[in-house]
């Protein structure tokens, strides 16, 4: 298990600093990625989703950092928390999601489900409002 928690600790660290040239060595060439938008299956198409949200909240925000925390859960899988900071007009947020990572028996990514925690969206939405941002409908 501690194999897959290092696995998925350097995923998020990927994610974290936009490297996206890395992340689809991580993934199984039918990784499933249950994304806010729909199922998204294989490595170019996740990735492309993770790096159109981020040149979207890069180009949307005053600034914007990630940073991750990984657990494992009861049932195997390894538990990443997100966490998005963001400064936009004057106003500081710090979002939270988090993603269920499935491996296979190579130590490969084969399954990605994202969860949304409630308490966070409703917070994130009025941040949106607060400082005039529309949040995108893709992925």
């Amino acid at each position: 298990m501690t194999e897959r928690l290092t696995i998925a600790e350097k995923w998020a660290a990927a994610l974290d600093a936009d490297a996206f040239e890395a992340l689809a060595a991580f993934l199984t060439d039918d990784c499933r990625y249950h994304s806010p938008g729909g199922v998204l299956v294989g490595p170019d198409a996740i990735v492309a989703s993770y790096r159109e949200s981020s040149e979207w909240a890069h180009d949307t925000f005053d600034e914007i950092t990630w940073d991750s925390e990984c657990a494992v859960d009861d049932d195997g899988r390894v538990r990443i928390t997100f966490m998005d900071i963001t400064d936009h007009r004057g106003e500081h947020h710090v979002y939270r999601c988090q993603q269920l990572v499935r491996f296979d028996e190579t130590g490969l990514i084969d399954d990605i489900e994202h969860v949304s925690i409630e308490e966070e969206e409703q917070a994130l939405a009025a941040f949106f409002d607060r400082v005039g941002v529309v949040r995108p409908t893709s992925s």
